[in-house]
């Protein structure tokens, strides 16, 4: 398997594989694609009074979480996030979605380690 499609398959796992690890968590089998998904997730996420509208308060909430984040991945602190920036991000994604699959801590996923994960896929889209 070249690196192409290493990371092709990685990156198609990240949802499922990160959503089926948190099925014990409540993870629900929502997904969002495009920008009124986007303003769909914030809101599920920073509306706390529930009434489908974002408060001044809950904006500012979500702006905040927003900067703070911005700020943890831009590493130089010139105020914009650089390819390299971007890239140590995909790489650290990567890795922990890595870690989650290869349950035997060998440093390669194994045929069962990837069944497991189709398993777990089928069982989320299941719900």
């Amino acid at each position: 398997m070249n690196a192409k499609q290493y990371t092709l398959i990685l990156t198609t796992l990240i949802g499922t594989t990160l959503c089926a690890t948190a099925a014990n968590e409540g993870c629900e089998k929502e997904q969002f694609y495009g920008k009124n998904d986007l303003k769909r997730k914030a809101l599920k996420r920073f509306d706390t009074d529930g009434d489908g509208q974002f408060s001044e308060a809950e904006r500012v909430s979500a702006k905040t979480a927003k900067e703070r984040r911005k700020s943890q991945i831009d590493a130089d602190g010139d105020g914009t996030i650089s390819n390299e920036e971007k890239k140590t991000v995909r790489n650290k994604r990567r890795n922990t979605i890595h870690q989650r699959i290869d349950s035997d801590g060998d440093g390669t996923i194994s045929k069962t380690e990837w069944k497991a994960v189709r398993r777990a896929r089928r069982k989320h889209n299941a719900l």
